[in-house]
């Protein structure tokens, strides 16, 4: 029985390895979504920041947990969309605690090019007489995802 065991071990690790090797894409969302968070935080300065996802339906989604904690490096308060304040008249992005104004970054279809290029939708919000929408273009050099282009879809 252990024979069979260390043989079906030593037949389906190069399986694996080869099905990962075969697969670039497997596991890399998180990854994308996390080089177009930074990418908005890096040309659009506040001290609130409230990143949401856009799932395949359509529907506002917040960020796992696990996910928030990649930005433990930013200096600016990163949290979820549920945890903003919308103010009236102009809905502007606060937040709750210290009424203070924020900015709402979105994320939205991921779209593959390639097995290292990926195009996505993208969306900065303030409030409602400030807010941009942008397409981004993302390449995978040397393991890590870059933004490189963004182009302007939309603005109010």
């Amino acid at each position: 029985m252990k024979a069979v065991v260390l043989l079906l071990v030593l037949f389906l690790t190069p399986v694996y390895a080869a099905y990962a090797e075969e697969n670039p894409r497997k596991g890399q969302a998180a990854n994308i979504v996390e080089a177009i968070f930074r990418y908005q935080i890096g040309k659009h300065e506040s001290e609130f920041y409230f990143l949401e996802l856009i799932d395949k339906a359509g529907e506002s989604v917040d960020p796992p947990s696990g996910f928030m904690r990649r930005f433990s490096d930013v200096k600016a308060s990163m949290q979820k969309r549920t945890d903003v304040k919308f103010v009236r008249p102009l809905n502007v992005a606060t937040d709750a605690a210290s009424g203070k104004p924020g900015l709402v970054l979105t994320v939205s279809k991921l779209k593959w090019i390639s097995d290292t290029e990926v195009e996505a939708n993208g969306f900065v919000f303030a409030h409602g007489l400030n807010a941009e929408g942008y397409s981004y273009t993302l390449e995978k050099r040397t393991g890590k995802w870059i933004v490189t282009g963004d182009f302007l879809t939309g603005m109010s």
